[in-house]
């Protein structure tokens, strides 16, 4: 899965992009106040498995939750 994808996961479940400096991206959501997570975007390529284990986690996710999120 490629940064951009993720990016579009997580809007999905309430994140919004609050910043961008340089290829790192912050998002925020509103029910997590104090919980913030940032995406590094490298072009189309995929993220590696556990940088996005450790994003979903950050993000507050279950495994299942997230991949409910990604079939929209």
């Amino acid at each position: 899965m490629t940064a951009s994808e993720l990016i579009r996961v997580l809007e999905r479940g309430g994140w919004v992009v609050v910043r961008q400096r340089g290829s790192h991206w912050r998002l925020e959501n509103s029910q997590r106040p104090r919980n913030s997570v940032t995406v590094a975007v490298h072009g189309s390529r995929d993220l590696p498995e556990g940088t996005l284990r450790a994003i979903i986690r950050r993000a507050g996710l279950s495994r299942e939750a997230f991949d409910a999120l990604k079939r929209g």
